[in-house]
C-alpha cells in the first residue's frame, strides 16, 4: 500500500484475454426508466446475497448483525429506485417532469405520491390484478421505518442521537415480505408495459376502420384459401420417397405463392398490417385494455402505426416491407384472425 496505488482502476481496453468477472461495467444504462431498473435490481439482488452470507453464519451475532444493516439499506434502496423506474416509465413525459422527480429526493411516501394517479389509471384500464392497497401499504412500511434513507447508514442523527432504538429485526420474514413486493412490483410493470398509450388522429384511425371493413369478407376468403396449407398443427409426418415430399413442397408453396398473387396491393398491405399487429398482441408486446372497446381502439392504433412504420398507404403500391409469402401459413392466419377479432368488435 503507498500514496502511488490506484484504486479504482479503470479498464480502457477489453481484450479476449480479459477475464469477463475482473471489471464492472456500468455507466452504459443511460439514464431513462432502463438505468433505474437495472441499479433497483441490482440493490435487491445484494441484499439476498447478504442474506445468504448471514444463514451461513452459524448464528455469529458479529456476522448477521452488520450485514442485517446493509440488507436494511439495500432493501430500501430497491424500493426507491424501483419507484422511481415506474414513475419515469410511465408518468414522465417531458424534461421537466423528470428533473421534478430527481428533485423529491429519498421520500418513499412522496416518490409514490406522484407515480400513484398514472400507475391506478393504467392499473384500471388493462385489468391488473396487482393489489396496490397491498403494494401502498409495503410502500409505507419501508418508509415509517427508514423515512430518508439514513437510519441504516450511521448509527446516529447529526445531533448525536441515536438512529434507533435497541430493535431486534426478524430477518426471514423481512426477506419473504420484500420478494413478495418485488413480485409485485415485476407483475405491476408486466402487466401495464406494452399499452397502446399514443396518440393518433382520429381521421387515420376511420380511414383505417372503413378500409378494413370494406376488405373483411375478402381476407376471410383469403384465410379460408390459405388453410389447407397450414402444417402447424401436423404432428406425424408418414414417411414418402423424398422425391416425393420435394414435389409436395414444391406444389405447396406454388399454391400459396398463387393465393397471395390474386391479392390486390391493399389487400396485401392490410393482411401484413393485422399480422404484426396480432403478433404484438400474441407476443405480449401489445398489453390490451379490459374495455372490448378500448382494446378495439388499441388495435387500430397499431395497425396504422405499423402502416406508417413501414411507409405502407392503401390505394399506393406495396413496398418490400410487405413479404407475407416468407412466413408460415400458420403464423399468418393466427394472427391476423387475432387482430380481426378485436377489430370486429361493432364493426359489422
Amino acid at each position: 500500500m503507498t500514496n502511488k496505488d490506484i484504486i479504482f482502476k479503470i479498464v480502457k481496453n477489453v481484450g479476449v484475454s480479459t477475464p469477463s468477472n475482473s471489471f464492472c461495467y456500468f455507466g452504459w444504462e443511460g439514464t431513462g426508466c432502463f438505468a433505474f431498473s437495472i441499479y433497483a435490481n441490482s440493490y435487491f439482488d445484494s441484499a439476498n446475497v447478504l442474506y445468504e452470507k448471514i444463514k451461513q453464519s452459524s448464528g455469529d451475532y458479529r456476522v448477521i448483525d452488520g450485514l442485517g444493516l446493509a440488507m436494511c439499506f439495500c432493501y430500501r434502496h430497491y424500493v426507491e429506485l424501483e419507484l422511481k423506474h415506474l414513475h419515469i416509465k410511465y408518468g414522465v413525459k417531458t424534461e421537466e417532469d423528470y428533473k421534478s422527480l430527481l428533485g423529491i429526493g429519498h421520500s418513499l411516501v412522496k416518490i409514490w405520491k406522484e407515480t400513484k394517479p398514472t400507475i391506478e389509471y393504467l392499473h384500471k384500464r388493462v385489468g391488473s390484478s396487482v393489489d396496490l392497497d397491498a403494494i401502498e401499504h409495503y410502500i409505507r412500511a419501508v418508509h415509517d421505518f427508514d423515512s430518508n434513507s439514513m437510519s441504516m447508514r450511521y448509527p446516529v442523527e447529526k445531533t448525536g442521537k441515536p438512529m434507533k432504538p435497541e430493535t431486534r429485526l426478524d430477518l426471514p420474514n423481512l426477506v419473504n415480505r420484500m420478494n413478495e413486493l418485488k413480485d409485485a412490483f415485476d407483475k405491476l410493470d408486466y402487466e401495464i408495459d406494452g399499452q397502446m398509450l399514443a396518440n393518433v388522429e382520429d381521421s387515420k384511425k376511420q380511414a383505417f376502420l372503413g378500409k378494413y371493413i370494406e376488405l373483411r369478407l375478402r381476407l376471410c376468403d383469403i384465410l379460408e384459401q390459405l388453410k389447407p396449407y397450414d402444417d402447424s398443427d401436423s404432428t406425424d409426418i408418414e414417411f414418402k420417397h423424398i422425391l416425393d415430399i420435394t414435389a409436395d413442397k414444391v406444389n405447396k408453396f406454388q399454391q400459396i405463392k398463387m393465393v397471395f398473387d390474386n391479392c390486390s396491393d391493399d389487400e396485401l398491405i392490410m393482411l401484413n398490417t393485422l399480422f404484426y399487429t396480432g403478433s404484438f398482441i400474441s407476443g405480449n408486446q401489445l398489453h390490451l385494455p379490459k374495455s372490448q372497446s378500448k382494446a378495439k381502439e388499441d388495435v387500430v392504433k397499431c395497425c396504422v402505426l405499423n402502416m406508417e412504420s413501414c411507409h405502407l398507404e392503401f390505394g399506393k403500391s406495396k413496398n418490400d416491407t410487405v413479404h407475407l409469402f416468407s412466413k408460415q401459413v400458420g403464423a399468418i392466419i393466427k394472427c391476423v384472425n387475432i387482430s380481426m377479432h378485436y377489430l370486429d368488435y361493432y364493426s359489422e
